[in-house]
């Protein structure tokens, strides 16, 4: 049996919040999200169950734009690029690390993915300039956030999001708390989607629909 971790603890870089760092949690836990995510082949930094989410909930849905804060190793963001192929929705990712959009993939260079990234600080005004027109434009958005900073990017671009968008964060009840943001969720009257699912299936996905 191996040792269980004790988590490590940091803040983060503009809201100061304390939250565990990401562990390896399917080495020390025996859970449904065991095995580490993969899509084609390549890794995610999501859980399988996470796909369940947003199949259920980007099959029927109608949208026009989904922007993904955090592009990561950039292969669920290939995922996502997939949904609004099959809508005709515009796709945005952002993310400060361009190794990660640029990195070789025959399947990145296919859809183009470098072509729908941008790479910088999406805390600088000019990129979050960028996301805040975005969410601002008519038409649903998906909004998903999983950067440096989840707290702040919550607050920084849900303000922006209009009635019927939808708006996701990854590592809920970890990297981000609901106390930090209950300000905003009421002011906006954020309605959770699939809470039930999202418990029960341990995804670390959360999301809301903007209902004013």
């Amino acid at each position: 049996m191996k040792k269980q971790l004790e988590p490590a603890i940091r803040k983060t870089p503009l809201s100061g919040h304390k939250i565990e760092r990401h562990l390896d949690v399917w080495d020390v836990n025996d859970h449904i999200n065991k095995p580490k995510c993969t899509l084609f082949g390549r890794p995610c930094q999501q859980a399988f169950t996470a796909f369940f989410l947003w199949e259920k909930l980007l099959g029927p849905l109608e949208f026009a734009r989904f922007i993904e804060v955090g592009t990561g190793y950039g292969n669920t963001s290939m995922f996502f690029m997939l949904h609004c192929l099959q809508k005709g929705a515009q796709f945005h990712t952002f993310d400060q690390r361009a190794k990660r959009v640029n990195n070789s993939s025959p399947l990145k260079a296919l859809l183009d993915l470098h072509g729908h990234a941008t790479v910088g600080n999406v805390w600088s005004p000019e990129i979050r300039g960028v996301v805040r027109n975005l969410c601002a434009q008519p038409g649903r958005t998906v909004l998903f956030m999983d950067g440096g900073d989840k707290p702040y990017e919550f607050e920084l671009f849900v303000p922006r999001l209009k009635m019927g968008d939808i708006v996701a964060v990854h590592d809920w009840g970890r990297a981000i708390k609901q106390q930090w943001v209950q300000e905003t969720i009421e002011a906006r009257c954020l309605t959770p989607i699939m809470a039930d699912e999202h418990t029960k299936l341990e995804t670390l996905t959360m999301m809301w629909e903007v209902t004013l």
